[in-house]
C-alpha cells in the first residue's frame, strides 16, 4: 500500500532539491530550489519585486489585535441591534448562531468571516461608516 502524499516523508529544507509523493504514490522529482522567507512576505524576496508597505495579512498577524477588532464589530452590531426597526430575518439567525444556538459556539472572528457580506449589507443599510470602515479593517487584516 503506498503510503499518503502528506506529510512529507522527510522535512522540507531550503536550499535543497526535493521530491515529493502524488496521491497516486508515484514520486515525482522536483529539480528546483525551496524558498522560505523569514519575516514579511514581500520585504524579503529575492524575485525582484516590488516590496509592499505592510505585511501580508496571510503571512503576519503580528500586532494585529483581531480578536478586539472582531469584538468591537460585535458591539456595534448589538447596538444597532437595540432598534427593532434593524432587526431582520438574517441578524435574528446571526444573533441564535452568535450564541449557539445551532451548534458549538462560534468565536466573533469566524462569525464574522462567514457572515462579512450579510453584515457589511447590515451596515450599510444602517448608514454605518465607522462599522463598515472596521469591517473593512478586519478583512483585510485577519480573514
Amino acid at each position: 500500500m503506498p503510503r499518503p502524499w502528506w506529510p512529507a516523508a522527510s522535512p522540507i529544507i531550503p536550499d535543497k532539491t526535493v521530491g515529493w509523493q502524488t496521491d497516486r504514490g508515484n514520486a515525482l522529482p522536483y529539480s528546483g530550489t525551496i524558498q522560505l522567507h523569514q519575516g514579511s512576505a514581500m520585504s524579503q524576496q529575492s524575485c525582484g519585486c516590488k516590496a509592499a508597505a505592510n505585511p501580508d495579512r496571510y503571512v503576519s498577524f503580528k500586532d494585529i489585535d483581531c480578536d478586539g477588532n472582531a469584538r468591537r464589530l460585535m458591539e456595534m452590531i448589538d447596538a444597532h441591534l437595540t432598534d427593532e426597526s434593524k432587526n431582520n430575518a438574517f441578524m435574528t439567525y446571526f444573533q441564535k448562531k452568535r450564541e449557539g444556538g445551532s451548534g458549538p459556539k462560534p468565536d466573533d472572528l469566524f462569525l464574522i468571516h462567514s457572515n462579512i457580506n450579510q453584515i457589511r449589507e447590515f451596515f450599510e443599510g444602517c448608514n454605518d461608516e465607522p462599522g463598515l470602515a472596521l469591517l473593512l479593517q478586519i478583512e483585510e487584516e485577519c480573514c
